[in-house]
């Protein structure tokens, strides 16, 4: 993975992750945004998040919810870029921010693999990720990102 920030995306309800997209847009990174608020939508569909992002956070109303962005017609798995083979860890991320049964978590992780997507349960608690669920690797990779969106409490 290179140095440079990683495409950031968002898909879902206006809540404290579109909050946390904004801020990292303010920062400067490039964020895409698909939500039910039309005006602040740069795409109309989580497909088209797909394709333009690296990491794609996603809070909806429920698991249902998350389950029809990632799954629907033209859901976050139809618009995955082709998985790399050679270099996995820059496949797409998908960080869940909306709470889920294990079991549920579970399935679309197993779902999404089969289109080279990695699926991170990070879900919120309040205003915040209540814990990472995700390999060492990634949840590294992932920590700087949320708190920079303001999203994790600053360590110290």
């Amino acid at each position: 993975m290179s140095d440079t920030p990683p495409r950031i995306g968002f898909v879902g309800t206006p809540g404290h992750g579109l909050r946390g997209a904004l801020t990292l847009r303010e920062l400067g990174l490039d964020v895409t945004i698909c939500c039910e608020d039309e005006e602040l939508s740069d795409v109309p569909s989580p497909a088209e998040v797909a394709g333009r992002a690296e990491v794609v956070l996603i809070e909806a109303s429920d698991a249902d919810g998350v389950d029809a962005i990632l799954f629907s017609v033209m859901g976050l798995a139809s618009g995955a870029p082709t998985p790399r083979v050679d270099k996995p860890e820059d496949d797409l991320t998908a960080v869940v921010l909306t709470a889920m049964e294990p079991e549920q978590t579970d399935g679309a992780a197993e779902r999404l693999a089969g289109y080279g997507v990695t699926l991170v349960y990070a879900p919120l608690e309040g205003e915040e990720v209540a814990g990472l669920d995700a390999d060492d690797d990634t949840a590294a990779r992932l920590a700087p990102l949320l708190a920079a969106a303001g999203l994790v409490k600053a360590e110290g």
